[in-house]
């Protein structure tokens, strides 16, 4: 999250994209080595694939709108938030 004032705001969001990408992958070979995976997560996955295309969707939209200021502004409301959610549970 350093480099969230010092990025574009596509660039931040590619970046992001292809750091979870590439944790998620590892994570996802870790879970199915030690065969902790089954096919009723993989079914689930693909339940929820339409979710995560519309939310990519929507985020791309959003981003477009936002001015620099604002993206950064609402990322960081964003970060706060999960935080506090985190403290209070």
């Amino acid at each position: 999250m350093y480099l969230l004032p010092r990025l574009e705001k596509m660039a931040f969001v590619a970046s992001l994209t292809l750091t979870l990408f590439v944790i998620d992958s590892f994570r996802l070979l870790a879970y199915w080595s030690l065969d902790v995976l089954h096919p009723r997560h993989v079914l689930l996955s693909l339940l929820c694939s339409p979710l995560m295309l519309l939310g990519g969707w929507l985020g791309k939209r959003l981003n477009g709108r936002l001015s620099a200021r604002g993206f950064v502004t609402a990322l960081s409301l964003l970060i706060a938030a999960t935080g506090l959610a985190l403290l209070l549970s």
